[in-house]
């Protein structure tokens, strides 16, 4: 019976040894648990914040592109305005009647330099406004040293002339004169049509 008392002991002691070892494994794995758990939250906390910051920042990159382009849109609705607005006064321009035409050219070739003298070219369908009739009349106003040479029909002349001398010479199309024009009062126009 000692030896059965011996095992007994021996067993009862291995049982609660296991049963310690049992229950440090179950307390180890519970501690390991709760600090990856707490790891866990950590990291998750931190990856949606950096998540909210990133969507944030990616919200108002997309909002500001957004108003860019609303902003770009409105621009070419203005230019488009403004576009519209000089090609219908280059029309009113190019349809004059005939004596209202002829004045504003009387107007425009007067305002060359006095002292020069020169070929105009024109469109071929306006040499016969530009007759002989009216550049005698023009050349007399300019005086001797500022006459008018020759009148030239060229295609790619639109309405109104080009003045050429030896030196230099002066686009007085309507095209040309009407982008002066808009470029030095588009702000003006622009003001007037649109308040800004």
């Amino acid at each position: 019976m000692a030896i059965e008392k011996v095992e007994q002991a021996v067993l009862a002691e291995a049982k609660a040894a296991a049963r310690a070892a049992v229950d440090a494994a179950r307390k180890g794995t519970a501690d390991e648990t709760a600090r990856a758990n707490e790891a866990n939250e950590t990291e998750y906390a931190r990856a949606m914040a950096d998540a909210e910051a990133r969507a944030s920042r990616e919200t108002a990159r997309q909002v500001g592109k957004a108003r860019h382009a609303g902003r770009l849109d409105v621009l070419a609705a203005k230019n488009a305005v403004l576009d519209s607005v000089f090609r219908r006064a280059a029309d009113a321009l190019s349809n004059l009647p005939d004596a209202e035409y002829l004045d504003l050219m009387r107007g425009w070739l007067l305002s060359l330099p006095a002292g020069a003298s020169g070929e105009i070219r024109v469109n071929p369908s306006d040499t016969a406004r530009f007759s002989e009739e009216f550049i005698a009349s023009v050349n007399a106003a300019r005086g001797p040293q500022g006459s008018i040479t020759a009148l030239v029909p060229d295609a790619r002349v639109g309405r109104g002339f080009i003045f050429e001398s030896q030196n230099y010479s002066v686009d007085r199309t309507v095209e040309h004169r009407i982008e002066d024009l808009k470029t030095l009062m588009a702000s003006e126009v622009a003001l007037e049509l649109f308040g800004q």
